[in-house]
């Protein structure tokens, strides 16, 4: 295995907890016919319409910013369960949402004992307003978001990933991506990266091709990165 240099590491769900997200947003949107049902169905309707909307753009290799992706899911999906709520105003908020979300527990312990003896990125499918100030005042080596690149990770022909690479000047094994979406991993794994998938809540992977490494948490990471470079050939 190449000896790793880079740790790129996804932002959301893998850093950043977005978990009570859902609860607090769709709560807001539905306002007196907010139910547990209700919240569960719009989430996984404006998910499902979201993943539609990237692939869309991925494959074309068109971009257009997050929020105004959110703004065009929460007008279908408004519409189709009958919600009352401003689709541009919902997108504002989930901006702000995204921007005040918390670190996991185990995300700047890890980063700090990373950080140690190698150098440590975000990249981030994101506008750069939904990256919180916590986060912008890290002492990231690089912050890589898709605003900046003006493309998503899943884009069909690498340019994220072929960004990170082309910054640092490295063999592509000699980066390694972590993030918690499968996907990500995918794309990562099409443009040559060593992967670790941040699997929390014990998925079954659902490609063909398994990541380089599974870890349930950002601690299990330090050991892994640690181990993986005293075992590695050093050839890339």
């Amino acid at each position: 295995m190449c000896p790793i240099q880079i740790v790129s590491v996804d932002l959301f769900n893998t850093l950043v907890d977005l978990s009570s997200e859902r609860h607090i947003l769709w709560q807001t949107f539905l306002g007196e016919t907010s139910t547990p049902t209700r919240i569960k169905q719009g989430w996984e309707l404006t998910t499902q319409t979201l993943f539609n909307a990237l692939d869309q753009m991925n494959a074309t290799s068109k971009y257009q910013s997050f929020r105004t992706v959110f703004q065009a899911c929460y007008t279908e999906v408004f519409e189709r369960l009958q919600v009352a709520f401003d689709p541009e105003e919902a997108a504002g908020l989930l901006v702000r949402h995204h921007a005040r979300s918390p670190w996991f527990s185990d995300a700047v312990p890890c980063l700090e004992s990373i950080r140690r003896s190698l150098r440590v990125c975000v990249a981030s499918d994101t506008d750069e307003a939904m990256v919180g100030e916590h986060v912008r005042e890290y002492p990231f080596d690089m912050r890589f978001t898709s605003e900046r690149l003006r493309v998503y990770k899943g884009d069909a022909q690498n340019r994220f990933f072929e960004a990170i690479v082309g910054y640092y000047a490295l063999a592509p094994r000699q980066i390694l991506h972590v993030g918690d979406a499968p996907a990500e991993i995918v794309a990562a794994q099409r443009a040559g990266l060593q992967t670790c998938w941040v699997n929390r809540p014990g998925r079954v992977w659902p490609y063909e091709y398994p990541p380089d490494y599974e870890v349930a948490s950002l601690t299990a990471l330090v050991a892994l990165v640690g181990d993986g470079n005293r075992n590695s050939t050093g050839k890339c």
